[in-house]
């Protein structure tokens, strides 16, 4: 299985993320299920846009970056599972 990594981005096992898929997909996603590379992709660009926004080298930034623990809770109704879950659900809100 192959892993994903961006910068210092922790690794991101796509062939994991597919357990949370169950989590949310029902709810927020009934017709565009995602793949697992596509919630891979999506941890990948959460995690990068937290660096981006909110690490070390931003001057007084607007939130405190969610701990990387967060992103590697892999379990069915776990944190990732949360976090997928709250970015599907503003998606759809959006109308994106």
């Amino acid at each position: 299985h192959k892993a994903l990594m961006v910068h210092s981005v922790p690794q991101v096992n796509a062939y994991r993320v597919a357990d949370t898929h169950v989590c949310f997909v029902f709810q927020y996603v009934q017709a565009d299920a995602p793949t697992n590379k596509t919630l891979a992709g999506l941890v990948v660009q959460l995690l990068q846009f937290q660096e981006d926004a909110f690490g070390k080298h931003v001057t007084n930034p607007a939130f405190t970056k969610l701990p990387a623990k967060c992103f590697m809770d892999f379990k069915a109704g776990g944190t990732l599972c949360h976090i997928l879950g709250a970015a599907y659900k503003y998606k759809n809100e959006q109308g994106w």
